[in-house]
Formats: C-alpha cells, sequence, structure tokens
C-alpha cells in the first residue's frame, strides 16, 4: 500500500498516538510523518477548550485543523508555535467572542472559516496574512472592518454576511485580487468609490443593506458575473457598466429604481435577472432589449408597474420562466390595489418566446391576449389571474402542454368549445367569472384533479363531466345558480346508523334555520319527519354526549362501513310546524348567530357520479353558500348523497336567483 498524502489525527479519548486514514491505521511514527500533511479534526465534539501544546514535539506537520460545531468559547495564544505549517483554520458554529492578538502570527494561513460565532471585531494582526485567500466572516457581531485589510494582497474571497458593518474602508480597493465580495445582511448606507480598482472582482453580494445609490467607478468593473443588490434602497442604476457582457445574473428587489440603464440591451451572457417590487413604470425596459440576450432563462418584475414591453420582448427565445403577476401570496396582498403591474396588452412579439414552460401575469389589466398564444406549446403553468379577460382566443386550446391554468377573477362568459383538448391539465381554476356554461369537451380532462368553478353563472349541475374525471380530488361549486333539478338531493334521515351504503364519507352541515318547506305538497310524510325530530329533541343529552363519536364514525367510514338507510323516507323541512319556535339545544357545539341566516354548506367528500348518477368513487367537494341547496340542522342526524333525484316536490328547494357579482375594475391609484 502506497504512502496517504495525508493523515487525520483523531483524538481517541485521551491518546493521540494514533494517525488514521479512511482506509488503514498508522501507528505514531515521527519520522514517517514528518512530512505528510495532517488535519487536525476535532468536529462536534462538544470541546470547550483546545490545547495543542504536545503537537510541536510530534513532528506532526498539521496543514488543516477542524473545530467546527464545538463550545469553544476562546483560542489559546501562541498557535503560531504549535502549529508552524497551518494553512487551513475552520471554527464554524462556537462560541469565540475574540481572536488571540498574535492569530495573525500564523503565518501560512490560506484559509480561514469563523461564521457562526460571536466575534465583534478582529486583531489588526490578521491583515498581516499576506497568503490568506479566503476569509469567511459571516454570522458574527462585527461592527467594522480594519482599514490595514488592504495589506491581505492575496485575498480572492471575502464573506462578512450577516454583521452589523456600516461601510467598507477605502482600502478595500487595494485587494487587487479579490473575486467575490459578500456582505449581505448588513447595515452598509454607502460603498467607496474605490471598489472600481477590484479588477478581479465577478461576484458582488451586498443584498439586504441601507445602500441609497451605487457609486458610478462600480460600473468600470470589467469582470463582473454575478450582482446581488437586492432589498436595498437604491433609486437608480449605473448609467454604463461595462460588465454588460460579461454579466449571467443580476438581482435588483426590492429597491425604488424606476427604469432600467440603456445597457441592459448588451447583456449578451445573461441568464437570470429580479427586479421584483421595484417603481419601474411605463416602458420601463428599453427598445431592443432582447435582441442579444439569447441565453436569458428567467425574468421576474413582479409588483411593479410596468405598462407595456418593448416590441423586442420576443426575441428572449430562452426564456423559461417569465413572471410579471403578483409577488405575494393571497394573505400577504394589498387589498384593492394592483399588486401584479399595469399590463393591459402583451406585443404581437410575445408569442415567440416557445420556450416559455411558466408564465405568470396575474393582477395585471389584461383585456386581450394574442391570438397566437397557442405557439406557446411549452407552456405548463399558466396564471393569469385578477385581470380583465372576456374572452380567450381560439388558439388557447393549442397550450396543449398544459398542466396548471389559473384564470380566476376575470369576467369570462364561456371557455372555448374545444378546451378539452388541455388534456394534460391537473389544476383548473376558473372561479370568480361570469360562466353560464361548461363545454361538453371537458368531459376528456381526464387529468384533473382539482377544479374551481366557484363564484359564477353556472345554471346545469355538470355532473357528466364530473363523473368523467376520474382523477378529480377537489372541487369547488359554491356560489353559482344551479337549477333545481341540479342540485345533489339531500336526504334527512333519523338515525346516522341508518346512512346508506353507497354513500360514503357522508356530507354533514349545521344550520340555524331549515328554509325548505314541503309540507303542504307530502303533508303525511311531513307529520312523519316532525314526529322523527320530536324523538331527536326528546334526549338532546344523549345526542351531545355521542357526539364526537358520531361524527369519528362518519368522518372515516367508507362504502362497505356505513350502514343502509332508509329509501323511502321523504323529509319536510319545515322547522317551525316541527320544532315550534325553540331549536335543540345543540350543547355548544355550533355558535348560531340569530341575526344572520347561515348560508353555508361544505362538503367534505362526496361520492362520484357515473353517466347514470350513480357514485362511483370519492372526491372532495365544497359547495358552501350555495344558493340552491336547503340548510342544514343538526350534523350526526344528517345523510347527503349526490344522486340524480327521481322525483322533486314542488317547492322543495327555494332557489335564490341572485346574480353573483363579476370582478370590479382593478384600482391602480
Amino acid at each position: 500500500m502506497g504512502q496517504p498524502e495525508a493523515l487525520i489525527v483523531l483524538p481517541r479519548d485521551k491518546d493521540t498516538n494514533y494517525l488514521q486514514t479512511h482506509d488503514s491505521v498508522h501507528k505514531y511514527d515521527g519520522a514517517e510523518n514528518e512530512k505528510l500533511q495532517t488535519l487536525l479534526d476535532v468536529c462536534s465534539e462538544g470541546l470547550t477548550y483546545l490545547s495543542l501544546s504536545d503537537v510541536k514535539y510530534r513532528k506532526v506537520h498539521i496543514t488543516r485543523v477542524n473545530l467546527d460545531y464545538n463550545k469553544i468559547t476562546q483560542l489559546p495564544e501562541r498557535l503560531n508555535e504549535e502549529l508552524p505549517f497551518l494553512k487551513y483554520f475552520t471554527a464554524n458554529g462556537n462560541e469565540l467572542s475574540s481572536l488571540p492578538d498574535d492569530f495573525g502570527d500564523l503565518s501560512n494561513l490560506e484559509e480561514i472559516y469563523l461564521c457562526e460565532n460571536k466575534l465583534s471585531s478582529l486583531p489588526e494582526s490578521l491583515c498581516k496574512l499576506s497568503k490568506l485567500k479566503v476569509l469567511k466572516l459571516n454570522a458574527n457581531c462585527l461592527r467594522k472592518l480594519h482599514s490595514e485589510i488592504g495589506q491581505n494582497i492575496s485575498l480572492e474571497t471575502l464573506s462578512v454576511d450577516e454583521n452589523k458593518l456600516k461601510c467598507f474602508p477605502a482600502t478595500l480597493g487595494l485587494l487587487r485580487n479579490l473575486c467575490v465580495l459578500e456582505a449581505n445582511y448588513n447595515r452598509l448606507e454607502y460603498l467607496p468609490s474605490t471598489l472600481n480598482y477590484l479588477e478581479r472582482l465577478s461576484v458582488v453580494d451586498l443584498s439586504s443593506n441601507r445602500l441609497t445609490s451605487i457609486p458610478e467607478s462600480f460600473g468600470d468593473l470589467k469582470n463582473l458575473t454575478h450582482v446581488d443588490f437586492s432589498e436595498n434602497k437604491i433609486g437608480h442604476l449605473c448609467q454604463h457598466f461595462q460588465s454588460s457582457k460579461m454579466l449571467q445574473r443580476l438581482f435588483l428587489d426590492l429597491n425604488v429604481f424606476a427604469r432600467c440603464p440603456e445597457w441592459f440591451t448588451d447583456l449578451e451572457s445573461i441568464v437570470e435577472i429580479r427586479m421584483k417590487c421595484n417603481e419601474l413604470s411605463g416602458k420601463a425596459l428599453p427598445e431592443g432589449f432582447g435582441f442579444k440576450s439569447k441565453h436569458l432563462k428567467m425574468l421576474d418584475m413582479r409588483g411593479n408597474f410596468v405598462q407595456e414591453l418593448p416590441a423586442s420582448f420576443g426575441h428572449l427565445l430562452s426564456l423559461d420562466l417569465l413572471l410579471l403577476g403578483t409577488p405575494h401570496n393571497y394573505l400577504e396582498r394589498k387589498p384593492h390595489f394592483l399588486n401584479g403591474n399595469w399590463l393591459s396588452i402583451l406585443p404581437q412579439s410575445f408569442t415567440e418566446l416557445t420556450s416559455l414552460t411558466k408564465l405568470f401575469l396575474e393582477e395585471n389589466q389584461l383585456r386581450i391576449l394574442p391570438e397566437d398564444i397557442g405557439n406557446l406549446f411549452h407552456l405548463e403553468d399558466l396564471f393569469l389571474g385578477s385581470n380583465m379577460l372576456v374572452e380567450l382566443p381560439v388558439s388557447f386550446t393549442k397550450l396543449v402542454a398544459l398542466k396548471r391554468c389559473q384564470l380566476s377573477k376575470n369576467r369570462l362568459m364561456s371557455l372555448p368549445e374545444n378546451f378539452g383538448e388541455l388534456k394534460l391539465l391537473t389544476e383548473l381554476h376558473a372561479d370568480f367569472n361570469k360562466l353560464r356554461k361548461l363545454p361538453e369537451s371537458m368531459k376528456n380532462l381526464t387529468n384533473l384533479e382539482l377544479l374551481d368553478l366557484s363564484e359564477n353563472k353556472l345554471k346545469l349541475f355538470p355532473s357528466a363531466i364530473i363523473s368523467s374525471m376520474i382523477r378529480l380530488k377537489t372541487l369547488y361549486l359554491h356560489d353559482n345558480n344551479f337549477d333545481d333539478c341540479d342540485v345533489p338531493k339531500i336526504v334527512r334521515i333519523h338515525q346516522a346508523e341508518q346512512a346508506k351504503e353507497s354513500s360514503t364519507n357522508n356530507w354533514r352541515g349545521r344550520s340555524k334555520k331549515l328554509e325548505l318547506n314541503q309540507q303542504s305538497a307530502c303533508p303525511s310524510e311531513a307529520d312523519q319527519n316532525a314526529e322523527i325530530c320530536r324523538t331527536m329533541c326528546s334526549d338532546d343529552s344523549d345526542m351531545e354526549e355521542d357526539w364526537d363519536q358520531d361524527i369519528s364514525k362518519l368522518s372515516s367510514s367508507s362504502c362497505s362501513d356505513i350502514p343502509q338507510s332508509q329509501p323511502d323516507i321523504e323529509e319536510n323541512w319545515d322547522i317551525d310546524s316541527a320544532f315550534g319556535s325553540n331549536h335543540p339545544d345543540n350543547g355548544g357545539q355550533f355558535d348560531l348567530d340569530d341575526e344572520e341566516p347561515v348560508r353555508q354548506i361544505f362538503i367534505p367528500s362526496v361520492v362520484r357520479l357515473d353517466s347514470s348518477g350513480n357514485s362511483t368513487s370519492i372526491i372532495h367537494m365544497d359547495i358552501h353558500r350555495h344558493c340552491s341547496a336547503p340548510y342544514l340542522y343538526h350534523a350526526p342526524m344528517i345523510s347527503r348523497y349526490l344522486n340524480e333525484p327521481g322525483h322533486v316536490v314542488a317547492g322543495q328547494f327555494d332557489s335564490d336567483s341572485s346574480d353573483v357579482p363579476g370582478d370590479e375594475a382593478h384600482v391602480q391609484d
């Protein structure tokens, strides 16, 4: 076996006479190990103090020390005597509040990692390390860097993220070999004008600071590939930028600049641009943007005031992800405010973005889409919610790769007749529109897992369409104008144990007042049901005691678990004739509002219908605030099925025919 290039010193209790490699264990031999580069590794050992007083007598040339994630509060003095060959030192995740004054005497040090400690200052001797290439001091409490830092002439990477720095010394410009400068999450208020001397600088991350401007000299840097000024207060960018042809990633989120400079048209190597939540307005991008940016894959301009895109926008042939909508989730968004942009139309060249797979345009003012939008045949995710669309172009159904489509909160009155050609669709959100009917071709959407058609004006319950969606898991249909004959039949029985076996995971609900009145149509059945209701009222305490058990049984039961119901029992829902003016005590289970009638039915699980109206499998369904369905009285006593009603008694359903309000105009001020 050949001699290893590096040995690892692993302390074993108090015995450090063993030097271990990955494949063998060597007995300590000073003559053999004198020329070897060795690593002292005591990572995550719970150490509180480090003593290396006997290392120099072992003639072991330790070049690397790993003390990460211990509990060391201080380092010993005169480390240079015990570790004269040390090149690599890491002590991340300890409790160091300071370094020894002579730490800089470790003259061979090339890399220092002291992240996640409690350092508030650095010894001045650290600036004497002329061979130092990497210095990482992230997540400490540093308030300043010594002005002598310019003496670290070999430094290539300086990382001081998550400290309390307010400025850089002007001598930072003397670090001619510096390639990476990282200082995010500090308190920087300005940058020195000497940054332009950092000729080799390629990566700059100064995000999450307090910068209000960038010195014009910054634009003289020629080798920048990654620039991040996100989360500052920068009002304008450099007017010239000599790295424009080299730049690959530009992050400018959460600033206050209003327009992109002309050098944006020269971004030949750019791959990713992020500019969300600024004050970009009008035609924020210069005309000609896109001609040279053949490699751009991601562009984020969410949360601005952009009204128009340049005609050259369609030349971004590699663009894969485009975000021009809202940067906020539902809970973060500002109500009554346009959180996206102010786009009212897309340029005709937009349909040439054939590499697009994800397009976010929600919360704009789009009234129409380009006629050839179907050319975006790679599109998988399309978000068009909260716009002013009245119709979709015919070519929309050519988006055959589409999987997730959001059309919520528009003014759509119909969907294209061949909408069912989008056979890969798994999610369709078309809520808060003005849809009156659905195209029959939607039966072909057999991969659909979520369908939201709530808050529309549908009159016919789409039983046939829904029954063909064999993978459907979630369905929202509340707040439509379904005709009485299409509403799922509601059957009320006097005992939960008599629930029909086919009604898997029965519907359950509640209401303060039952508004169905069919006593005049079926007086004998009304008397029968009144007697049933009086029976229930007679022993409220028993019902309250078994409430949780009944609910648990119903919510967890399968088709085979639920007993048969009595299909011949019709129901009289005239609660006033059955109960008088008093309602049975609900034991505090529900808070009933006497001033406002409850208008909500929530259906956590429903049986699916086949073409004949028979139940097949389970889906999740929400029909709360259904304007046509009856209100429910006592949850454990109610079974509900999605079966086609064989006979509907006149007056069985009191239908509210009021229209669902459409989406109002967007507020721009």
